[in-house]
């Protein structure tokens, strides 16, 4: 008999010293509480159920690593009101997921049923189905949660003796009987070193939030963390849901989504992307600052869903009242489930994926391209032109292939999330698909969900060593590795060339400009080859600037190079009307560049000398008229015209001197 498993795991890279996100929280909280009572309004509650369950009301934290995940009975998971608790690191006060929560979803000749909920009316409630699929008309008994953890010294303490093997618990059975009995030997299956077990059904009382009927399905949950020194496993948590049919249908367009409404501190400068060829998908902030109360700072992480097993898709929207925004229902919710937009429309390649009309081809992948490297489709680039999107207040749901489910059957899906942080906002991603190897690499070979054997200790993760491309990239020096590329006769933005040295192994280079040599919020540039040239704004006087260059491929990126400084003038260019002919002349207190290149635009000979001139053709007159400051010489950064620092004006009716 096949079973359906949906199991998670959430991994974070290393410790952060972060502020308190208690008003981070309340704010979001507010956003909540109005979608909730726009919704009470179209509410109808149209389902009735044979049972008569309360929602259940216990929790239980996993802890024992370096998270502190709040879990509930309900189907949904870190968040029931009030504030939300998925805090990493742990102590730190600050929460990577607001909620999150099991979508389930099929039709049986043509009828909804549905499962599931985001911020109301969670539509699950404790205990199993019995074998007429019947909710308990009490489901109080079972409002709890089983756990064992690992001690130090290997032994395990905690739900020993009534280890819920009879609700579906995994135990390890130590002489093969089959039944559970811990004075043979057997044990529960402890998966890492905490491990948490309850129970859960959709047929406890009337569905309000989908307004659909319900599956009849019973969930068993197992949710269990590890501590590791390996932050790929130790800063994660990890959860499981096993689903039955134990309705009389069978449902052959099965869906399961694990809804997400991460937030990575503060909550309304969010991407979204995915990666196929790993089923991963993720969200990651839209620059290099997560501020706001509650926020990461500088740099910022990135969290991800990755479907160990296959996926399907990934699915986004965001926290607007539209059609591509949050979902109404069941029938929405199973809209996303299935790709379409809530108006009906299929998601294609380009923009944001909501494209009417379109003769863009349809997709199931949001956002696939890399964002560290600028790639299209990513939000970065979401347009062929390399036009980024608005970021915002993101929802995502990884997608399970759909399944036939018999009654009586179950199946397995696997699913992991992951958490990274690197050196910026996007090279945050790329520590995703790092930490997503380790995870699928454990879950293939087995060892991720191997039952702890008490007497052999605890497992060993080992750190992973460092994989980063062989060298740096370091520019030259600024006098070689800059200049003006176009020097228009008013300079207020211009295009400036950066040249690096090349890194082996690299396919691609990721240039960054700041303000301030702190690189706290730079304008980022990507391209392939060992010179870029880039807009560069400037002031309206001296200042420094600042950029640095990083190589990386596929797999890896190198440490930012050394920073280097360039300096950017903004050109005070009076405009003087004319009606006629007429020369503006220049005494230089230095040297005349016209004398060393009499070809630069600008120069002409006028009264037997090359000076510096331009006759009124549209009348006006463009002249430099400040000159700068410090010791720079401004003609170095402008090889190509001739600027001058002092200048004097006739006029003449006969363009005479």
């Amino acid at each position: 008999m096949p079973r359906l498993c949906l199991f998670l795991a959430l991994v974070f890279t290393s410790a952060l010293d972060i502020a308190p996100a208690a008003a981070q929280s309340s704010a979001k909280a507010e956003q909540v509480a109005a979608l909730n009572d726009a919704r009470s309004l179209n509410s109808t509650s149209l389902n009735q159920a044979s049972a008569t369950c309360v929602p259940g009301e216990a929790t239980s934290d996993l802890d024992i690593g370096g998270v502190r995940a709040r879990l509930y009975n309900n189907g949904g998971l870190f968040w029931r009101g009030g504030d939300p608790l998925y805090e990493v690191p742990k102590g730190s006060g600050t929460q990577a997921i607001f909620a999150a929560g099991l979508w389930i979803g099929a039709e049986v000749a043509g009828e909804l049923r549905f499962a599931g909920a985001d911020y109301s009316d969670w539509e699950y409630w404790p205990g199993p189905l019995d074998e007429n699929g019947d909710a308990p008309a009490d489901c109080s008994p079972f409002d709890r949660f089983w756990t064992v953890a690992v001690q130090p010294d290997g032994s395990l303490v905690g739900d020993i003796d009534d280890w819920p093997v009879d609700l579906g618990a995994a135990f390890v059975d130590a002489n093969g009987d089959g039944d559970y009995d811990p004075s043979d030997g057997d044990l529960p299956a402890v998966y890492g070193h905490q491990t948490t077990f309850w129970v859960m059904n959709d047929k406890g009382n009337i569905h309000a939030w989908s307004n659909a009927k319900p599956l009849g399905v019973e969930v068993r949950v197992t949710a269990f963390a590890v501590d590791s020194a390996d932050p790929a496993f130790g800063f994660s948590t990890f959860y499981r849901y096993e689903i039955v049919n134990k309705s009389p249908d069978t449902y052959e367009n099965l869906r399961v989504g694990f809804w997400n409404d991460a937030d990575l501190g503060d909550f309304v400068d969010d991407y979204v992307g995915s990666d196929p060829s790993r089923g991963l998908s993720f969200i990651y902030n839209a620059d290099n600052v997560d501020g706001g109360a509650g926020g990461y700072g500088t740099p910022p992480p990135a969290l991800g869903v990755d479907l160990l097993s296959g996926a399907e898709g990934m699915m986004y929207y965001n926290n607007e009242s539209s059609a591509t925004g949050n979902p109404e229902d069941g029938a929405d919710a199973f809209a996303y489930l299935n790709f379409k937009w809530l108006d009906q429309f299929t998601v294609t390649v380009g923009g944001t994926g909501y494209n009417p009309g379109s003769s863009d081809p349809p997709t199931t992948w949001f956002f696939p391209g890399a964002p560290e490297a600028a790639a299209f489709w990513s939000e970065f680039n979401a347009t062929e032109d390399g036009t980024s999107n608005i970021p915002g207040d993101r929802r995502f749901i990884s997608v399970a292939a759909p399944v036939e489910l018999a009654p009586g059957a179950s199946t397995t899906v696997d699913v992991a999330i992951v958490f990274g942080l690197g050196f910026n906002h996007r090279a945050s991603v790329r520590q995703l698909r790092t930490f997503s190897d380790q995870v699928q690499a454990a879950y293939d070979d087995g060892s991720l969900f191997e039952p702890f054997p008490a007497r052999n200790g605890p497992p060993v993760y080992e750190a992973p060593e460092p994989d980063l491309l062989p060298g740096e990239a370091v520019p030259q020096s600024p006098t070689d590795g800059f200049d003006f590329n176009t020097a228009p006769q008013l300079v207020v933005d211009g295009e400036a060339r950066f040249t690096w040295a090349a890194v082996p192994g690299a396919t691609y280079y990721l240039v960054e400009l700041a303000e301030e040599p702190t690189f706290a919020q730079p304008e980022s540039f990507v391209g392939s080859g060992t010179e870029a040239f880039l807009p560069v704004s400037v002031a309206n006087s001296a200042e420094t600037r600042y950029w640095r260059v990083i190589g990386g491929n596929a797999s890896a990126e190198t440490a930012p190079s050394q920073v280097q400084t360039f300096t950017t003038f903004y050109d005070y260019v009076p405009g003087i009307a004319d009606a006629g002919a007429g020369v503006v002349e220049v005494s230089y207190a230095g040297t005349n560049p016209c004398d060393a290149d009499p070809t630069k635009p600008g120069c002409a000979e006028y009264g037997g000398a090359t000076v510096w001139h331009t006759p009124s053709t549209n009348n006006d007159y463009y002249v430099t008229a400040d000159g700068g400051t410090g010791t720079i010489d401004r003609l170095e950064y402008r090889p190509d015209i001739a600027v001058p620092f002092d200048y004097e004006v006739r006029f003449t009716e006969t363009c005479a001197s």
